[in-house]
């Protein structure tokens, strides 16, 4: 009872990282057994024995290359530091660009949508000021350019 407490209180990213890390060492000593089990033998030229392959021996390695691959993927994603699980559903984003307009090199109008509200953003190298809170879409007037039907 008590490790499974101690176990709880671990964060997220150190149980996949150390779940990661059992998969890679028993991948390695799985491969590593088959490797010694199975030894080469020196054959003359043209007197070769059986040319087929043991299904165990495929098989073998199939599994070494999936829980290799599942090692892989788990270490990549704690140490992307998202830490989520592969099969995780996206969460959901609560910022979106909707526009940007370039005024100059070194400035640049944008629309940004926080949680259904726009906001003009106005960025500079002097840093980002917010110039206006904007109607939702719905109600303003959609304009368009001349000579555009």
């Amino acid at each position: 009872m008590a490790c499974a407490s101690s176990i709880s209180r671990l964060p997220r990213n150190a149980l996949l990282s150390a779940l990661a890390r059992c998969i890679g060492l028993i991948a390695a000593l799985f491969a590593l057994l088959l490797a010694e089990a199975l030894p080469a033998a020196a054959q003359v030229l043209g007197q070769g024995g059986d040319d087929s392959v043991s299904m165990w021996r495929v098989a073998a390695a199939l599994l070494v290359c999936v829980l290799l691959a599942v090692g892989g993927a788990f270490a990549l994603r704690t140490r992307m530091g998202t830490g989520a699980l592969v099969f995780a559903p996206p969460r959901g984003r609560r910022l979106k660009l909707v526009e940007t307009l370039r005024l100059s090199p070194q400035s640049t109008l944008c629309i940004v949508d926080c949680d259904g509200r726009e906001l003009l953003v106005m960025a500079s190298p002097a840093g980002a000021e917010l110039l206006d809170r904007l109607s939702p879409r719905e109600t303003r007037p959609v304009r368009q350019a001349d000579g555009m039907s």
